[in-house]
């Protein structure tokens, strides 16, 4: 991608970046590379993007494409993206955008890195079928973002689970039925 701009898309499709005209000052080989991901509430891979200590002098814009699936158990507001700095600690940029129409979220960066679709809260498991009579054990994840500096929050190392975050839960329905049913 050169001086004019242009965008970049991972094989998957679960990535994309945007670099616009006047962002890159020659042409410069980009990729995206699947990569394991290891952040608090991250989904599915995290992606690093190349070449590393680049600095933008126009921001690029990295988005996550999202399905129904991928908020199984959750909702589109709970999504967020990540990348891990280097010292490998995650953080999550603010002013994140969500076009819930074309199901995507996106950030504006001056620089790459590894970067990860992340999920805030989300049931598990995010949906199930049980019989009349049976049950079924629900797990509640809650991973929230924490010391924000500079339009920037470190995410927690572990994300909270059921007893830390029962008096945040509320609105729950079952069959779409408010506390649900028998």
């Amino acid at each position: 991608i050169g001086p004019a701009g242009g965008t970049l898309g991972s094989d998957d499709g679960k990535a994309i970046v945007s670099i616009p005209a006047g962002a890159l000052a020659a042409d410069t080989t980009i990729s995206i590379q699947p990569f394991t991901n290891t952040a608090p509430g991250g989904q599915g891979l995290s992606y690093r993007l190349a070449p590393s200590g680049v600095v933008f002098p126009v921001p690029v814009q990295i988005t996550f494409p999202f399905t129904d699936a991928d908020i199984a158990g959750s909702t589109p507001e709970a999504l967020s993206i990540g990348f891990q700095d280097d010292q490998g600690v995650w953080r999550a940029p603010t002013g994140a955008v969500r076009d819930d129409v074309a199901k995507t979220i996106s950030v504006s960066s001056t620089h790459f890195s590894i970067w990860s679709s992340l999920r805030g809260w989300q049931i598990v498991p995010g949906g199930k079928t049980v019989p009349m009579g049976e049950q079924v054990a629900l797990k509640v994840l809650y991973c929230e973002p924490v010391n924000i500096d500079d339009g920037v929050s470190t995410l927690l190392s572990q994300c909270a689970t059921d007893d830390e975050i029962a008096p945040l839960v509320s609105g729950w329905a079952v069959d779409g039925l408010p506390g649900g049913n028998v």
